[in-house]
């Protein structure tokens, strides 16, 4: 960072402050995450290099940060301002991932038909470009929104029809999942998919999927919480480093 200060390479201090942003995410230090982030955004700007993969890629990481803060107008702002760049390079796998974000923040807004909307974009999209990661996220969601359709529903009828579409969207999801061992997500969309099979009386299947649900995410706990102390430890000597160079540009 220090020699792309002096030499006054805007783009290079750009993806430096990106990477730091990136580094307090991880160690869930959401406030200098978006710091960097917006910090790094800006520097992009005036250095004019707003088309490309690089500079859509850090308003897709600002754009989560808005939306894990819960901030969901400034979330939509970046994830457009991203498809936008995206859409005009022709970068498949990320526009992808923005028409998911998208549908995420209609979700949350319960907006379902502009989220299966985005959604549909996504799997479609990521269909064309044969990336399972795209086409399982893209059917879990969706097997999400009917759901929570059917849960809205009055006519039995349609009710009925929504369950069965939701379960079929998720167990493509979760055999995608399994099969390239994403346990998070895996984990994630089998506690759906046992909702979805309570919503069609399939109880004893229901009771087999959320077995396996727990059983993978009480593992997860267990990583998680080693992952949590090796983090606050990256934290302190981050922390403690940061310290150091500031006590020593102090002296100067």
């Amino acid at each position: 960072l220090k020699k792309y200060e002096a030499s006054g390479n805007l783009i290079g201090i750009a993806q430096i402050k990106d990477n730091i942003g990136t580094l307090h995410y991880y160690l869930n230090d959401k406030k200098r995450s978006l710091k960097y982030n917006l910090e790094s955004i800006t520097l992009f700007q005036e250095a004019g290099y707003t088309e490309n993969t690089i500079y859509s890629t850090s308003l897709i990481n600002l754009g989560i940060n808005y939306f894990e803060s819960g901030d969901l107008k400034n979330a939509e702002k970046y994830f457009k301002m991203s498809m936008v760049i995206n859409q005009k390079i022709r970068n498949q796998y990320l526009l992808a991932k923005n028409y998911c974000s998208l549908g995420d923040i209609d979700y949350q807004l319960k907006d379902y038909k502009s989220s299966e909307s985005y959604h549909l974009l996504s799997l479609n999209l990521g269909k064309q470009i044969g990336n399972q990661e795209v086409i399982a996220y893209s059917n879990g969601d969706l097997g999400k929104i009917y759901l929570s359709k059917s849960l809205q529903e009055k006519n039995q009828k349609i009710k009925n029809f929504l369950n069965d579409k939701s379960a079929k969207f998720l167990e493509k999801s979760v055999a995608i999942f399994k099969k390239t061992q994403n346990i998070q997500a895996y984990q994630e969309y089998l506690g759906v998919l046992a909702d979805a099979y309570t919503n069609q009386g399939l109880y004893k299947k229901a009771l087999e999927v959320f077995k396996e649900h727990s059983y993978y995410k009480d593992s997860l706990f267990n990583t998680e919480k080693l992952k949590e102390f090796t983090r606050k430890e990256l934290e302190f000597e981050f922390s403690k480093r940061e310290d150091s160079i500031k006590m020593q540009n102090d002296k100067k």
